[in-house]
């Protein structure tokens, strides 16, 4: 059963009483980084049958937050050639997390919001090395959340388009 249950004994001294389910899902992939206090990538899901040019690639991000914030931060995942990170993007996706449905200042402590974003591979991708990257940035400000050793991204996994 991959529910958790959290209980708590009555002040009369009886028996535990549930007061909460929390369901835990499997993350495939683990990361746990922090972006600075607010939140951590817990960890990611890739699905695609193929990686090649012109293909979909299906990225859900894990966010957990670690603190409440009333700032506005948008996510996103890039591809980066590897070796020439300073480069442009191939391709971004940009967006309000949990499917433009969990803006951060909805998120309350300790929860784990699924964020998913849908890249296409330009038709034209030269086969090779790529970094998927990930972060969340202030939509007012445009300032990343860098992670404890000062990245403004998170590289999530390294991709080989043939």
């Amino acid at each position: 059963d991959p529910s958790t249950y959290l209980q708590e004994r009555t002040s009369l001294g009886g028996d535990a009483v549930p007061i909460a389910t929390l369901h835990v899902s499997a993350i495939p992939n683990r990361l746990d980084v922090n972006l600075e206090k607010f939140a951590a990538l817990l960890g990611y899901a890739l699905e695609t049958s193929e990686i090649k040019p012109g293909a979909y690639l299906a990225v859900t991000l894990y966010w957990q937050a670690r603190d409440n914030t009333q700032e506005s931060y948008q996510s996103f995942v890039q591809l980066t050639p590897v070796g020439a990170e300073s480069a442009a993007p191939i391709v971004i996706s940009d967006a309000i997390p949990g499917s433009g449905l969990r803006p951060t200042p909805t998120w309350n402590w300790g929860e784990t919001i699924p964020d998913q974003h849908l890249l296409q591979l330009p038709d034209n991708l030269p086969a090779g090395q790529y970094n998927l990257v990930a972060g969340l940035y202030d939509v007012k400000t445009g300032a990343r959340l860098t992670t404890p050793s000062g990245d403004s991204t998170i590289t999530v996994t390294q991709l080989t388009i043939k």
